[in-house]
């Protein structure tokens, strides 16, 4: 767990502290082979992993553990376990308020994968949400100048 918490502290140090440039690959590397969904078992232990970046992220200590931060650190840690995922962006408005929302997620096959802060929550919390988000990016933007 502290583990976790240490690479999601990192992650938001990496993302302030070091240029776009430094960080593009990290941002946008969606996998080719993101389509394929993993198998039952491998689910299990995604939702085990979703739930303890959640808890670690529950505990910021002063650092920022947005939705990109968590997602960044998860798709790492599928890596390891040979899922590949893509990380996702959403945007909505928010009727009453000025702006946007924007929202990041990683998706393996069909399975959408978001992290709540929320203790003991995972994957199912936001899946009522996003039919509200519009994705605005799926992994590799398709020109290499962007």
């Amino acid at each position: 767990m502290g583990r976790l918490w240490l690479e999601l502290a990192l992650m938001d140090i990496r993302l302030k502290v070091l240029p776009h440039a430094l960080n593009r690959r990290l941002l946008f590397d969606g996998s080719n082979t993101a389509t394929l969904t993993p198998a039952p078992q491998t689910a299990k232990r995604i939702c085990r992993l979703v739930r303890l970046v959640s808890f670690a992220a529950g505990l910021p200590c002063g650092f920022n553990m947005s939705c990109l931060r968590r997602s960044l650190v998860l798709r790492s840690r599928l890596c390891g376990l040979d899922v590949p995922s893509r990380l996702v962006y959403g945007l909505k408005r928010d009727p009453g308020k000025i702006g946007l929302g924007a929202h990041a997620w990683l998706e393996a096959g069909a399975l959408r994968i978001d992290i709540s802060t929320k203790t003991g929550s995972g994957a199912q919390d936001w899946i009522d949400h996003f039919s509200s988000f519009s994705p605005a990016n799926r992994g590799m933007p398709k020109s290499s100048t962007n």
